[in-house]
């Protein structure tokens, strides 16, 4: 089981094959189907747990299993297709140079990120065979690649994991701002942490969604890298499901 390499059913009944990648997927995918997990719900029944999983990567690599609501059409990046073997090719893949053999970068670490001279530093080398031209944002752990659109409506275009993070702030922020802190019974509170109810009432469908949605991209952890067009596709119908009044004019075809 440590070692299999064959492809990978997902909750969805979804085969995917990502090559020494299936490995990784065996374990980094979504423990349910979002079409059984999204459904009204007693506010009292729904715990700070309660998702997909922390660590569904394989399904959004996939471009599958966030609630994808009635009536849109989703996209989906080419890594599923182009990168061989998945995860394996960026994750262990070594760093050149000093820091080729750092045991908190690449390789066996899988770590995306590492840190030298109290800085971080972020392991392209894997990146490198498709993105020529991708380099480190100096002092952040983000890649440099800038978004097509202003997806966080925030008046700039900025690279594409900000542009993410931006949309991930319209859910939740620190500012109480976020639409799932505004709901008539938030699911989170002013300070940004889950907030637990202890009433009966029913949770809609759209609301169900909009958790659901939130909680994958956030634990999938790459704010958009694994999987671009469908992370913003997913984000942008989910805040609009529970504020109608959301720009949804720039969500990707």
């Amino acid at each position: 089981m440590l070692r299999t390499v064959a492809p990978v059913k997902l909750a969805t009944g979804q085969v995917i094959d990502i090559g020494k990648g299936n490995l990784c997927a065996n374990c980094h995918q979504a423990r349910q189907a979002a079409t059984t997990a999204v459904v009204p719900t007693a506010a009292k029944n729904i715990s700070a747990p309660w998702g997909a999983h922390h660590g569904p990567e394989a399904d959004i690599l996939s471009g599958t299993n966030a609630y994808e609501f009635p009536g849109k059409t989703y996209s989906s990046s080419p890594h599923k297709v182009v990168v061989a073997d998945g995860c394996v090719q960026c994750h262990l893949s070594q760093p050149a140079a000093r820091y080729g053999w750092s045991p908190t970068i690449g390789g066996h670490s899988f770590n995306m990120v590492g840190e030298v001279h109290e800085n971080p530093v972020i392991n392209l080398s894997g990146c490198l065979t498709c993105h020529k031209d991708m380099k480190q944002v100096p002092g952040k752990e983000i890649f440099s690649i800038v978004a097509k659109e202003d997806y966080d409506l925030d008046g700039t275009k900025e690279p594409f994991q900000l542009e993410v993070q931006g949309l991930l702030d319209k859910f939740v922020s620190k500012s109480s701002t976020g639409a799932l802190q505004k709901l008539k019974l938030p699911f989170y509170g002013p300070d940004g942490n889950w907030q637990p109810a202890t009433v009966d009432t029913l949770r809609p469908i759209n609301e169900m969604a909009a958790l659901y949605n939130y909680k994958m991209i956030l634990e999938d952890r790459s704010l958009g890298v694994h999987n671009g067009i469908y992370t913003v596709q997913i984000l942008y119908d989910s805040l609009q499901a529970v504020d109608p009044k959301f720009d949804v004019s720039r969500r990707p075809k």
